[in-house]
């Protein structure tokens, strides 16, 4: 037998001058971690081993120990790696210390896994892995005679299997036909030796706690019940402490709370061997989560552990000693957080909380990554619903938003999605903002959230009630070097021969994203900041002062802009920036018999809030040869393309207007979804490329400054 020796070197203290007088949170814990499941053990009555994993580190089992009963614990150690990767991890912990004082622990993942210690968790036996069917719910029991039984279950319960050990954890054997499952869901099973019986313990039809007994090994059918309320009792955790007294620490669901059915942990007992039993108590009353408890005798006491959202919003190992601790700390819940963008400017975010108390909450704060902080509100008056209804809410402009790598424009009736590629519509747009949430109730408890919050937008291009554009972009073709080339965007027909950034740039470059810059933003501010790192790209820019560099500052300290100043290009209400180039390696493109040309196109899309325009979006793109195939290209032809849904695209139509220069989706008579009156889609070309007379008389101006012989 393989041993691995471990030293403890660091004590997290909690407090030294009092018991464990709240639910408390098992130090040693990281701050950003999940922790689910956990599992005790108790060396003396004041001294206790917590056994716990990482949800982070799912391959990797840890342990803290205390010697006071839980004032201070040892700095977590690791017991073993466990060897799982990808999607596999430990999961329905169980340890057990037998009355010979080794403790042995029990876990599915890869099968069950067993392993045993016979110096109180300082070294650890090889283990011992075996195949089941039954991998869930997984209890260790020890029986009067020294035997160990580990129950297990399938998920569903309907499958139970008992392994037996009479080496204390060495080796186990299957026994069969010990307690039968036709008659109902079993879960959770414990067994509990007594002076003429043994007594088994469990959830029953995931809706109570139940017992059998048996005299000869064999459990039969018949269940009796602990507890069976309206609501879910579940994973009861047996404790005795002498032939009469018993105690079972379980979990109940309050299933009335169907927007928060939370967890609590309750508890109940008899005194007279299980002929009756007190009444259930309540140990906890938090409006969040408690759940996967565990429980180990300790004296007289119940030493308590679980998984709770009370001190980070999220779960992390709790412990408790049920007949000495009071639960004082109830922070409020905060059990969603998610934001939409709500109106025709992306910048306009309602944010949206659900947060529930045991009281009642007070105040609902919210903290961005720019400073702004935004109070929530449960009024009827802020988005938020009904009032009282838990739902927090409000409406928040930000001066601006930082660069993405997808975008959408969303014009009076019009929305176009879009990505840094050259792909629109069919895209999945996320904006996103760090946060800080902290929601107080009337107690000054309080809770803390600290998430990225997310405002996705609609990846359909959508004109009022339908859609009217399914995937759109654009073919390009000519000849490099007098060999015929072409190459494309449209992803729904899984051709993108385009990547994000400028030629020879890296893929995953911060830089390669979308720039948006408002009509309304501050001057000199930080959209117009951002810009510098567009202009670096290639983006365009009014140039003020005519020193042909990009530098937006506030000369004369007005706080307005004036025209001697540089700006960004801002081409519309709203207008959104980006470069590609078409460096897809050749192997990877749907048509693999072309090259990359080194042809970079720098996009903007722009939309204009004017009655005259109020469902119309342009978008222009320059096309650059980069000259790093052929100096030269001749004959090159830019076409858009587009794959239209207008409403119901099984009745679209198609045609062109050469007067307008126009292609166009249509109905010929009512629509599914758009109904009697249904719209058209047009695409228009309304400007070509900018053509050189070479002569110098010849002149044209715009903002960017005045070009000859064109």
């Amino acid at each position: 037998m393989n041993f691995y020796k471990f030293i403890l070197l660091i004590i997290f203290s909690i407090n030294l001058d009092a018991q464990i007088a709240d639910v408390t949170r098992l130090p040693g814990q990281q701050i950003e971690s999940i922790y689910l499941e956990s599992s005790a053990v108790s060396v003396t009555e004041n001294e206790i081993i917590v056994f716990y994993i990482n949800v982070f580190r799912p391959d990797t089992l840890f342990y803290t120990r205390t010697t006071n009963a839980g004032l201070t614990w040892s700095n977590p150690l690791v017991i073993t790696e466990l060897g799982l990767r990808n999607l596999t991890s430990a999961r329905f912990f169980t340890s057990l210390r037998t009355s010979t004082g080794r403790i042995i622990l029990a876990w599915v993942g890869g099968g069950i896994s067993t392993m045993y210690s016979d110096d109180n968790a300082l070294s650890w036996s090889d283990r011992i892995t075996f195949s089941s069917t039954t991998l869930s719910n997984l209890v260790l029991s020890e029986l009067e005679d020294g035997k160990i039984w580990l129950s297990s279950t399938n998920s569903l319960g309907t499958s139970v299997r008992i392994r037996e050990s009479n080496d204390s954890g060495e080796s186990w054997n299957l026994l069969l036909n010990v307690f039968p499952t036709f008659s109902g869901n079993i879960k959770t099973l414990s067994f509990v030796s007594m002076p003429d019986k043994i007594l088994a313990f469990f959830e029953f039809n995931n809706s109570g706690i139940y017992y059998r007994e048996s005299t000869s090994g064999y459990f039969g059918s018949v269940s009796f019940p602990v507890i069976d309320s309206p609501f879910r009792e579940h994973n009861p955790r047996v404790i005795k402490y002498s032939d009469s007294h018993l105690k079972i620490v379980y979990q109940l669901v309050d299933t009335t709370q169907l927007n928060n059915p939370k967890n609590d942990i309750y508890y109940i007992e008899t005194t007279n061997g299980g002929t009756s039993w007190g009444s259930p108590q309540r140990f906890t009353s938090y409006a969040g989560e408690d759940q996967y408890v565990q429980a180990a005798k300790s004296g007289d006491k119940a030493f308590i552990t679980f998984s709770s959202t009370r001190y980070t919003n999220q779960p992390q190992i709790a412990f408790a000693r049920i007949g000495e601790t009071v639960e004082s700390f109830r922070p409020p819940y905060i059990r969603d957080l998610f934001a939409v963008a709500d109106s025709l400017n992306n910048k306009y975010w309602l944010i949206n909380a659900r947060v529930y108390d045991d009281e009642s909450v007070a105040s609902v704060r919210i903290t961005l990554e720019d400073g702004v902080t935004l109070e929530l509100f449960d009024d009827g008056q802020h988005n938020d619903g009904d009032p009282f209804d838990n739902h927090f809410a409000n409406s928040i402009m930000f001066e601006s938003l930082p660069p993405s790598n997808n975008n959408a424009i969303t014009v009076n009736k019009l929305n176009l999605p879009f990505d840094n590629k050259g792909n629109l519509a069919g895209i999945l747009v996320k904006y996103s903002q760090n946060s800080v949430t902290r929601a107080i109730d009337v107690s000054d408890n309080e809770s803390v959230l600290t998430k990225k919050l997310v405002a996705d937008q609609n990846i359909k291009a959508t004109f009022e009630e339908g859609v009217y554009l399914f995937s759109g972009g654009f073919f390009l073709s000519g000849y490099a070097n007098g060999v015929l080339w072409a190459n494309a965007m449209a992803h729904s027909e899984l051709v993108e021969d385009y990547l994000p950034g400028k030629v020879g740039s890296d893929i995953n470059d911060p830089l390669n994203n979308i720039y948006t810059v408002y009509r309304d933003d501050p001057p000199f501010g930080y959209s117009w900041q951002r810009w510098k790192d567009a202009v670096s790209l290639g983006a365009e820019f009014y140039d003020g002062d005519g020193d042909g560099i990009y530098n937006p500052v506030d000369k004369n300290w007005n706080g307005t802009w004036d025209p001697d100043e540089d700006m960004p290009l801002i081409l519309g209400d709203v207008t959104s920036w980006c470069v590609y180039n078409d460096l897809v390696p050749q192997a990877q493109r749907r048509w693999n018999t072309v090259e990359p040309q080194g042809i970079e196109i720098k996009q903007s899309v722009f939309a204009i809030n004017n009655p005259e325009l109020d469902n119309v979006i342009f978008i222009r793109y320059t096309i650059v040869n980069t000259g790093t195939v052929a100096e030269l290209m001749d004959s090159v032809y830019f076409g858009i393309w587009a794959d239209g849904d207008l409403g119901d695209f099984n009745e679209d139509l198609v045609g062109c207007d050469t007067l307008l220069n126009s292609g166009f989706y249509y109905k010929n008579g009512p629509d599914n979804i758009y109904g009697d009156n249904p719209p058209s889609f047009f695409i228009s070309m309304i400007q070509g490329p900018v053509i050189y007379t070479n002569n110098p008389s010849d002149t044209a101006h715009n903002n960017s400054g005045e070009l000859i012989g064109s």
